[in-house]
């Protein structure tokens, strides 16, 4: 049978787990949009490019 401070540490344990997952899927989201971000930048500097070779 559980005493309360082990249902205390139990919940305690989740709580940072879940703290753990957020943060490391917080900081997935962000280097996914910043990859995506560099990305944009590169496929629009290439269009810059193509539409050079076109004026020229």
């Amino acid at each position: 049978m559980f005493s309360i401070k082990d249902s205390v540490k139990h919940d305690f344990f989740i709580l940072s787990f879940q703290k753990r997952i957020l943060k490391g899927s917080v900081s997935l989201i962000f280097f996914i949009s910043e990859e995506n971000r560099k990305l944009r930048k590169m496929e629009s500097e290439n269009a810059g490019e193509k539409r050079r070779l076109y004026f020229f």
